[in-house]
């Protein structure tokens, strides 16, 4: 009996001191967490690089860049109330859904109209128009702008965007330019 005692003893000892433990990479997909490192304020984040910002700070695009600067995503302390009347905003370059009119205005948004943010079907082909990102995704979107003299390519990182046009011929074309 003291025999099987001292077996059953080293082989337990013998597989605690194993190393076959899961890695940490292995835990992760077997519980489905991922550690994602966020960036601090005034880093930069999105486009091609596609690292997020810290969960009080939202990626604020440059105008003619896909990447752009993590800034804080609330700019007025005001409390609001939790009632569901969405609105798009308008923040910087960006169209995006707020759960009302107070959270539009508490994170510094223009309230564009109620309901879920979407195209603009009056943007294709305008001169007059600014390419503009919507929502707050990874996908890079490329298209052309007219700034008053000439065509200007503009990439956004978004869930869609509202793009003047698709190509330089086309802008050139529609708003009268020699190429």
């Amino acid at each position: 009996m003291k025999k099987l005692f001292v077996i059953t003893t080293l082989l337990i000892l013998a597989g605690c001191n194993s190393t076959n433990t899961p890695q940490k990479d292995s835990i992760s997909s077997i519980t489905g967490i991922q550690n994602i490192e966020t960036l601090a304020l005034g880093e930069t984040c999105g486009g091609e690089i596609k690292k997020k910002c810290a969960p009080d700070l939202e990626c604020q695009q440059n105008e003619y860049d896909i990447s752009g600067i993590c800034v804080k995503s609330v700019v007025n302390d005001i409390d609001c109330p939790k009632t569901q009347l969405p609105v798009c905003g308008l923040k910087g370059i960006t169209k995006n859904g707020y759960l009302n009119e107070c959270e539009a205005r508490r994170h510094g948004a223009q309230i564009l109209y109620d309901g879920f943010c979407k195209q603009d079907l009056t943007i294709p082909e305008n001169c007059k128009a600014q390419m503009l990102a919507i929502g707050n995704c990874e996908n890079i979107f490329t298209g052309y702008q007219f700034d008053g003299k000439t065509c200007e390519k503009v990439s956004k990182t978004a869930c869609d965007a509202d793009i003047p046009f698709e190509t330089k011929e086309l802008c050139l074309e529609k708003c009268n330019l020699d190429s």
